[in-house]
């Protein structure tokens, strides 16, 4: 004979198996069928998390991702064919947008832009195939457009017929330095086989060129982060030999 306390705790059980909260929730017709429709997911004390939009096992339409323990969305995105689409926007607890960023084909495609917390723009960078490029701006606060940006600085030196070119940059980090030139004449692409990384000692890069290169001219790129930690491309045109 089961005996009162084992009964009672099998009655314990039971409710608490009741009470937990729907992991997730979708329009699947079964079990193992690939994922069609709106699904939904929770977290352990039963807030939304996330709601997407899938046709035939992929991601097709509009994702919602909520931030922890509320219903505010944390970020809006659009896909199309598993494939990110459009303009994707993240916001901040109280509602307010924190970022814009245009997709085309999976890859960040045009001019990202990031807002303070007050609604101003805090910043604007440049994409296309989600590579940086020349034209970042930012903006105090205020919403007062930001003058100065970071300058690539250069110093010559010729050591024992050698010429070399020190290269390095201020208010900047992650920074790295390259000879060759821009896409479109704007974006850098590393991969690109005209495009030369430059190694670099003690914090700056080095270029060194023969006597015969001299009068040449060449374009100095850097790729960094400024204080803000937004990415940064700046370039310098320089014709070899000169200081």
């Amino acid at each position: 004979m089961i005996n009162l306390s084992y009964k009672l705790l099998i009655v314990i059980a039971i409710i608490g198996m009741s009470c937990d909260p729907p992991k997730s929730e979708n329009k699947e017709a079964s079990i193992g069928q690939k994922k069609d429709g709106l699904i939904k997911t929770y977290d352990d004390s039963g807030n939304l998390q996330s709601e997407i939009n899938y046709r035939g096992g992929i991601k097709h339409g509009k994702s919602l991702l909520y931030h922890d323990g509320s219903d505010q969305v944390m970020l809006e995105m659009i896909y199309q064919e598993g494939k990110r689409s459009g303009i994707a926007r993240k916001f901040y607890e109280n509602g307010k947008i924190y970022a814009e960023t245009p997709y085309e084909d999976d890859e960040v495609n045009g001019v990202v832009k990031l807002y303070y917390r007050n609604g101003n723009l805090k910043a604007e960078i440049p994409y296309h195939q989600s590579k940086n490029g020349l034209g970042l701006k930012e903006y105090f606060t205020s919403g007062e457009l930001k003058t100065s940006m970071p300058e690539i600085k250069v110093r010559f030196q010729t050591f024992k017929g050698q010429s070399v070119y020190y290269f390095s940059i201020e208010n900047c980090t992650e920074a790295n330095f390259y000879i060759g030139s821009l896409l479109n004449n704007q974006y850098l692409i590393e991969e690109l086989p005209f495009v030369e990384i430059l190694p670099k000692r003690n914090g700056e890069a080095l270029y060194g060129f023969p006597e015969s290169a001299k009068g040449d001219i060449v374009n100095v790129i850097c790729s960094c982060r400024t204080t803000a930690k937004n990415p940064y491309v700046v370039r310098k045109v320089l014709e070899l030999g000169k200081s």
